[in-house]
């Protein structure tokens, strides 16, 4: 899964699955809307909200590139892991550098 985050021109930041550029934007699906968000702690943190209340969040669709201030950008590993828990309900193992698990 290639998961990108898309900076809007409106100011907006998405973070959706990227199947494909066009040419002419981006094909994505499973858009989720970053927010900020306080956490119990009263510091702030990161949060996902579904983009649009209404439309099918499995469809896919394309992004034009005239809607975007900035290319896809590439998500750190811990954004990444929480987006695909989200949309898929698969809970990713953090991985720890050298482990080696044995069955």
């Amino acid at each position: 899964m290639d998961v990108r985050s898309f900076k809007l021109l409106t100011g907006e930041e998405i973070i959706a699955e990227l199947l494909a550029e066009t040419g002419t934007g981006c094909r994505i699906c499973r858009p989720l809307a970053v927010m900020p968000m306080r956490g119990p702690d009263g510091a702030t943190h990161i949060g996902f909200a579904q983009w649009s209340m209404v439309a099918d969040f499995e469809e896919e669709f394309e992004l034009p590139y005239s809607a975007l201030a900035t290319s896809p950008r590439k998500v750190i590993e811990q954004v990444s892991s929480s987006y695909t828990s989200q949309v898929t309900g698969l809970v990713l193992p953090d991985t720890v550098g050298g482990q080696i698990l044995k069955g």
